[in-house]
């Protein structure tokens, strides 16, 4: 269920041919949405290639939180380019059903992996930390469906993250440890206007 890649596993099974945006989008397509595994999103993930120049046209910062910007939205994914200052973390949140892989493009990802450890009868979740990473440059990270977990920058520079959500992710569970609660929380995505944060 909950699943990551660090910087050192091992990618020998993968195919080594690089994938335009274009090319992303049409092999997403080839594969039925109810029939996409993780290992596939991974590695067409892995073979894709993002012009810096998009990145960067595509990378915003809020001093408030970090930003979720839209990169490309189909019907089978959702691509993003998240700003982090200093400082910023996301919420604990889980991404219900949707597959999501993530490539630290500049600065230092800390991702914090949990699970749910108690329900109780009035439906509030326990969770507990079980893993934390710190993902750098160039490496990448993924969280299966129903996978929960926590990002941030602790470093002291600018983070720029690229995420991919598949299904398209609308909506998440966040997570609270000191009550005990969870709740549903819908999504914004902007490329530039407004921000939005988990």
């Amino acid at each position: 269920m909950l699943e990551t890649t660090r910087q050192g596993r091992p990618t020998s099974t993968r195919s080594t041919k690089g994938l335009s945006l274009e090319e992303f989008i049409l092999e997403t397509t080839r594969i039925p949405q109810a029939e996409l595994k993780m290992a596939q999103l991974e590695d067409l993930f892995h073979r894709l290639i993002v012009p810096n120049a998009l990145i960067e046209q595509h990378t915003r910062f809020s001093d408030d939180h970090y930003s979720r910007n839209l990169l490309c939205r189909t019907p089978r994914f959702d691509m993003l380019v998240l700003g982090w200052r200093q400082g910023q973390i996301s919420t604990i949140h889980d991404h219900l059903d949707s597959r999501n892989c993530t490539r630290v493009m500049s600065g230092t990802l800390q991702q914090r992996l949990f699970r749910a450890v108690d329900v109780d009868q009035n439906g509030r979740t326990a969770v507990e930390l079980i893993e934390e990473e710190n993902v750098e440059a160039g490496a990448r990270t993924r969280l299966d469906a129903g996978g929960i977990h926590q990002m941030g920058n602790v470093s002291p520079e600018n983070l720029v993250t690229l995420h991919i959500y598949s299904a398209p992710l609308s909506e998440i569970t966040v997570y609270e440890p000191e009550t005990q609660s969870s709740f549903k929380k819908r999504l914004r995505y902007s490329l530039e206007d407004e921000f939005a944060s988990v």
